[in-house]
């Protein structure tokens, strides 16, 4: 058996020409040692040079290949190729916005008793219509939106290169 080099984790010799690590424990290591001390990458969608708190991390602590804002454009357009909403979506509990909670609830009971009746979208006129409350602590103040729009209305503005494209070419929204 001949030498190859030593291995860059723990300089033991190594024992085969083709490997770059003594173990798996080691290609494990040097895995996370690698993926701890990025400072800065590039992103593979928009190439703009980013922090590494810009990416999510993936298996083994390993910054993924596109930075946070390009993987929601990019989760948009696969959830609107399917034609609808992400399956994995999660809900938060009521108990964390109690506001939010306590307008929702003196709404719809409002719509229920008949104080309040639908409208038609503001935007397109669909009859088929979700309240949309500009804000929580006015309950029956309401913006009626279709379901179209009422999404939209709630999206958060991603500002990347791949999402001004979207927008110049009208496939975004």
């Amino acid at each position: 058996m001949g030498n190859f080099g030593l291995c860059p984790v723990c300089d033991t010799p190594l024992k085969e020409s083709k490997s770059k690590t003594c173990s798996i424990a080691c290609r494990v290591k040097r895995t996370y040692l690698a993926a701890i001390s990025v400072t800065e990458k590039p992103c593979a969608a928009c190439k703009r040079v980013l922090p590494a708190e810009k990416f999510a991390r993936v298996k083994n602590g390993i910054l993924n290949c596109y930075c946070r804002d390009c993987q929601t454009v990019l989760a948009r357009r696969k959830a609107e190729k399917r034609g609808k909403r992400q399956s994995n979506y999660k809900r938060r509990p009521t108990a964390m916005d109690p506001i939010k909670s306590r307008a929702r609830h003196l709404f719809q009971t409002a719509v229920r008793n008949g104080t309040i009746k639908r409208q038609p979208c503001e935007r397109c006129g669909e009859k088929k219509t979700d309240g949309h409350h500009e804000d929580y602590l006015k309950p029956l103040s309401v913006v009626w939106l279709c379901r179209k729009h009422h999404r939209m209305a709630h999206r958060k503005p991603v500002d990347t290169p791949l999402a001004k494209l979207d927008a110049v070419d009208g496939s975004g929204t």
